[in-house]
């Protein structure tokens, strides 16, 4: 946040108000009785779901991730057929859910390869604030001859 010019009294007037929330669930039958709050046991990680601000805030966190993983080779490297440009993808995203792309010229190379890009991923969340979801983590290979 700091480095796109986020004054830190706004950053941390959000996230100490984000740890401090209770959060209900609202839906078309009224507000839950239940909340979920930052505990121990339920740590909120992120800014929270459902935040405005969001979207935004997670194209800051992940934008220098992605760089990382681009200056570092990872992903895969192609040229386009129609317009020859090179084109440099290093992963598919949808709000908070990525795909991490790996190509090599061999399957035990790509998951070496994909180790070290995880390692190198849950780094950068965790530098972050960020945290991988092992129950939403999952990995997958593609072998074309």
């Amino acid at each position: 946040m700091k480095r796109q010019g986020v004054p830190e009294s706004a950053t941390i007037a959000m996230f100490s108000t984000i740890q401090q929330l209770k959060h209900y669930v609202q839906t078309v039958h009224g507000d839950s009785q239940q909340y979920y709050s930052n505990r121990e046991a339920t740590s909120i990680y992120g800014v929270g779901q459902g935040n405005g601000a969001g979207p935004a805030i997670w194209a800051v966190v992940s934008s220098p991730l992605l760089d990382i993983r681009r200056q570092a080779g990872y992903g895969y490297k192609i040229i386009g057929g129609v317009s020859k440009q090179a084109l440099h993808i290093v992963s598919f995203g949808y709000v908070d859910d990525f795909d991490l792309i790996q190509a090599a010229k061999s399957p035990s190379e790509v998951v070496t390869q994909l180790q070290s890009a995880i390692e190198t991923w849950e780094q950068g969340l965790h530098t972050t604030g960020g945290i991988l979801a092992s129950n939403k983590t999952y990995w997958s290979l593609l072998s074309f001859q």
